[in-house]
């Protein structure tokens, strides 16, 4: 038996957004019939009227993003959005001043670690401190 369909769930819904949001940014992001602008306007609706019904928001959303995004996107997409829920539960953001050059050396373990962001790199490389306790 086949793996079920991906759903958006009404709580993934500000996360497919955000991702969403971001990605048409670029004016090249390919976005399938009915079109770019069509897609972009609901969008802008739905962000607005979100918790009218949050089901049917989540099934109309689906089906909007499942005629307008192609196998790649929907992956991506779905991997950002698992992302963010993971930020979201895991941890509360705090904001920090850095030095220039703390912020380079950040950079480059950033690079180093091949993670996505700042504080993934400093988790990486927390972790590769206790490996050699």
């Amino acid at each position: 038996m086949s793996r079920p369909k991906y759903q958006i769930q009404p709580a993934d819904i500000p996360h497919a957004l955000a991702y969403l949001h971001n990605a048409l940014e670029d004016p090249n992001y390919p976005v399938k019939a009915p079109g770019r602008k069509d897609f972009v306007r609901y969008l802008e609706q739905l962000a607005k009227s979100m918790d009218d019904d949050p089901e049917a928001d989540a099934r109309i959303f689906n089906t909007w993003c499942e005629t307008c995004l192609n196998s790649d996107q929907w992956r991506r997409l779905k991997t950002s959005i698992r992302k963010r829920r993971y930020q979201a539960n895991d941890c509360e953001d705090v904001q920090a001043t850095l030095s220039k050059e703390a912020h380079h050396a950040l950079k480059k373990l950033k690079s180093l670690s091949q993670s996505n962001s700042l504080s993934a790199a400093l988790i990486w490389a927390y972790q590769q401190l206790k490996y050699l306790e």
